[in-house]
């Protein structure tokens, strides 16, 4: 199955409502972004593997999605 979602917020209410085994997650969506977003969704299943896609290297990025719980940016 694949999804897609709009904003952060989706993401989450959609990973609640189906089964996810990965995710690729961009750090620059509207609402709560991919950062909040990724910590909500592995709060409520710490088993889904989330790939982040960011443009951000040089920033706090990177390190603060692995810090989130993230697999690899």
């Amino acid at each position: 199955m694949a999804g897609e979602a709009d904003s952060g917020e989706e993401a989450v209410k959609w990973c609640r409502s189906n089964h996810v085994d990965v995710i690729l997650m961009d750090m620059n969506m509207p609402g709560i972004g991919g950062l909040e977003a990724t910590k909500k969704i592995l709060r409520h299943n710490p088993d889904i593997k989330i790939i982040v896609l960011t443009v951000h290297t040089e920033n706090p990025f990177p390190t603060k999605v692995m810090q989130a719980g993230a697999a690899a940016t």
